[in-house]
């Protein structure tokens, strides 16, 4: 609450468990290397960033668990790689992002970018009351969107729609 964590480590804050719910409130994390601010790698975790000011030079969140709950409310993340990112390997989750400002800022790369695999239960994405921007604002696979009040960004020149073709 309040504080500030700073590295550039790989992981700067990584959650393997958090079945009764972690939240991280008021705070910034600045991710000065390689990898990832935050990194979800179990199941059934559920976790709620408010408030919360999240800078890296890489990836902000990326998420590798199936069954989770990330809320985000209120919160400003910033990355240079991808904003958020939930491999498509894990499905079940879902992602909710109220008032918040997501920024991606590198080439050839996503604000918010949710896979699912057509072999496990489907993600969900909800959206509302933010701003999301990067070359691709919002890509997803295999999951269920919901966008309300909310402006996406695509700062990509050439604006396409195509299938990925690699069947995930």
């Amino acid at each position: 609450n309040g504080k500030t964590i700073e590295s550039s480590a790989n992981k700067v804050f990584a959650v393997e468990k958090a079945n009764n719910g972690l939240v991280l409130k008021n705070g910034t994390i600045k991710h000065t290397g390689t990898g990832n601010a935050l990194y979800i790698m179990g199941d059934g975790i559920t976790l709620t960033l408010n408030n919360m000011i999240i800078t890296s030079s890489d990836l902000s969140l990326l998420s590798k668990g199936t069954n989770s709950q990330i809320t985000i409310e209120n919160s400003n993340i910033t990355s240079n790689y991808w904003g958020i990112y939930q491999h498509g390997l894990y499905g079940g989750n879902t992602f909710v992002i109220k008032g918040s400002v997501i920024t991606d800022n590198s080439e050839e790369s996503v604000g918010i970018y949710i896979s699912g695999n057509k072999n496990l239960d489907l993600q969900n994405l909800i959206v509302e009351n933010s701003v999301i921007t990067g070359e691709t604002s919002i890509e997803v696979k295999h999951t269920n969107v919901t966008i309300t009040g909310s402006t996406l960004n695509a700062t990509q020149e050439n604006v396409f729609y195509a299938e990925g073709g690699n069947g995930s």
